[in-house]
């Protein structure tokens, strides 16, 4: 599986260009905003960024993140040191 940094995550940030993170895996969520039964707007708000907690928090399951993971994975975060503390 493909390793992805979180400067690269950060980088699609747009409605037009829009990833996010899950349960450390990324996702390329662009082509799906527009299906997305809770609109567009809440994933936008987490573009580019962890949206772990919000996914949760709303009490998506397992078909949810399965669907995800069939249509919308891109890869696994890369574990990053810095100064010697993993991110």
């Amino acid at each position: 599986m493909r390793e992805v940094s979180l400067a690269e995550v950060f980088k699609h940030n747009t409605k037009e260009d829009l990833w996010i993170i899950l349960h450390d895996c990324v996702y390329d969520v662009t082509k799906f905003a527009e299906k997305h039964p809770g609109g567009v707007a809440v994933l936008e708000e987490n573009a580019g960024e962890n949206a772990t907690e919000q996914f949760k928090g709303i009490g998506h399951g397992k078909s949810e993140l399965s669907k995800l993971n069939a249509e919308c994975l891109v890869g696994k975060l890369m574990v990053e040191k810095h100064a010697g503390k993993h991110f």
